[in-house]
């Protein structure tokens, strides 16, 4: 979703095994600009195969049709790789040249960072296998809702807006991180834009109030709230998708859940 302001959605999957809440919102440097929120994010359920397509784009602030890359990006990515195509990124890539050639303007005015996790649901109780595929800046963080900790899923690195190798797509050649990690039942999900990132860390005051707050699921109007924070410096678009595992929940109830459901 692009647009001038503030997305946001909540809903539940596969029989409320996941709780998922997502939000974007424009910075203040944006405002102060009149420019549009230059973030986007896409959810896509596969039922049919068990999984969940999470996608979250930073248009680059300094491209002119940055916004556009982001949504396109986004929404391509996670419904492409939801209906099996076996190289969404690629496709993606495909639309933003053939939109750059119809109006006429280089491809890399489309710039866009990408954080794709696709998760594929197992047994409740158990691991959940997730892949991430990362371009350019943004984080995926863990939350233990137990010690109301933080962690990156990967080792976090600088990152140069000037490597085009790894930094933005339709351009970019390479990922900055792909690989596979481990989602277990008591940690929350978070994919995050840079705008929000660097806050979600036990060490800040920020992160500390995120981490008791999203402890357990909030309805949408409070996780909005919750993103719509503010604090010194904080004036770039944030974005944050987040997914809690209600296993826990589930089998105290029943000792016969299984995947299924819809959104």
């Amino acid at each position: 979703m692009d647009g001038p302001a503030v997305a946001l959605d909540s809903g539940s999957a596969f029989s409320g095994l996941v709780e998922i809440r997502a939000a974007s919102l424009v910075g203040d440097c944006h405002v102060q600009n009149r420019l549009r929120r230059k973030d986007a994010y896409a959810v896509h359920v596969a039922q049919d195969s068990a999984r969940i397509e999470l996608v979250v784009c930073d248009g680059v602030g300094s491209r002119t049709r940055s916004n556009e890359g982001a949504s396109i990006v986004a929404t391509t990515v996670a419904g492409e790789a939801a209906f099996g195509n076996p190289d969404p990124l690629n496709e993606a890539r495909s639309m933003l040249v053939r939109r750059a050639e119809l109006a006429g303007i280089p491809a890399i005015e489309y710039s866009t960072t990408l954080i794709w996790v696709e998760v594929t649901l197992g047994a409740p109780g158990d691991a959940w296998l997730a892949r991430l595929v990362h371009y350019g800046d943004g984080e995926v963080r863990l939350l233990n809702r137990q010690q109301c900790q933080w962690r990156s899923v990967c080792q976090s690195d600088h990152v140069d807006e000037a490597d085009g190798r790894s930094f933005a797509l339709p351009l970019a050649t390479q990922p900055r991180w792909e690989y596979e990690f481990s989602w277990q039942p008591g940690d929350v999900l978070v994919l995050a834009t840079e705008g929000i990132a660097y806050y979600l860390d036990s060490e800040t005051k920020v992160g500390h109030y995120l981490s008791r707050s999203w402890c357990s699921p909030p309805d949408r109007w409070a996780f909005l709230n919750d993103v719509a924070f503010r604090t010194l410096g904080a004036g770039d678009d944030r974005t944050a998708v987040a997914l809690w595992r209600t296993d826990v929940e589930h089998i105290a109830g029943s000792s016969e859940l299984s995947v299924g459901g819809s959104i």
